[in-house]
């Protein structure tokens, strides 16, 4: 599909908490970098994110990054805007 007709992103991957669907991220690695870069980090509209669930967010994209042999994780863009992980 072409980049403008794409809502999610290229490469959109579910987030899960408990078994349950709470937003998506569209990643890329950067291998050059050894960074993992999130182009979104979409969250459902319904979630209300404590400081424990960004910081179990945060260990479990470092925890990706590093099964990818990356050190690294930027988050370019987040929904809502704002968030920080």
């Amino acid at each position: 599909m072409p980049p403008h007709k794409r809502r999610f992103g290229y490469y959109a991957m579910p987030i899960l908490a408990g078994g349950t669907f709470v937003g998506r991220i569209d990643p890329r690695l950067d291998r050059e970098q050894g960074q993992l870069v999130i182009r979104l980090l979409q969250l459902e509209a319904s979630i209300r994110p404590s400081r424990q669930f960004l910081r179990n967010l945060r260990n479990a994209l470092m925890a990706f990054a590093k099964a990818l042999g990356a050190s690294e994780v930027t988050v370019e863009r987040t929904e809502p805007e704002g968030l920080r992980v």
